[in-house]
């Protein structure tokens, strides 16, 4: 899958994907560590085909379009509220967010060169999930949610 290759090299000019790190929900992408320009970075890149065939998932234009929102929502929050975040409940950085058409790519700091590791199903690691998860939607409480999901909506 390299839809997105064209799209990065309007940005960057020196492009080495070093490693696939997992494909997304269905064919609607993929997460990729890569070299852009010299500096180690990974890409989530999207693109939500028209059709989707799931092995035991029957996808309506309903769910698709539920599925191409639900990226088109998380996009809009990486360009607007995610360096909002105080350090207690901080994403990954994306130095990038780029789109065309139905294809978006965003381009993040490499999670392993930030000092993240995999969590493991220990006390400590739970702990420090259920906080940040707290202090997450503690900061989002009383953001107005422009571009996001609205509280309890099942439609789009």
């Amino acid at each position: 899958m390299s839809f997105y290759l064209p799209l990065i090299g309007l940005h960057y000019k020196n492009i080495k994907i070093t490693e696939t790190i997992t494909a997304l929900w269905s064919g609607c992408g993929e997460i990729v560590r890569c070299r852009l320009d010299g500096k180690v970075c990974v890409i989530k890149a999207i693109s939500v085909p028209d059709h989707i065939n799931h092995p035991r998932i029957s996808q309506t234009e309903f769910a698709i379009n539920r599925k191409r929102h639900s990226y088109e929502v998380e996009f809009y929050w990486y360009q607007y509220y995610a360096s909002r975040l105080p350090s207690r409940a901080g994403a990954l950085r994306c130095f990038n967010a780029i789109e065309h058409e139905q294809h978006k790519v965003l381009v993040f700091a490499d999670f392993t060169e930030c000092g993240f590791v995999n969590a493991k199903p220990i006390h400590t690691h739970v702990t420090a999930i259920i906080k940040w998860l707290a202090n997450f939607h503690a900061f989002h409480f009383q953001v107005k949610a422009d571009g996001l999901w609205s509280q309890g909506v099942i439609g789009i």
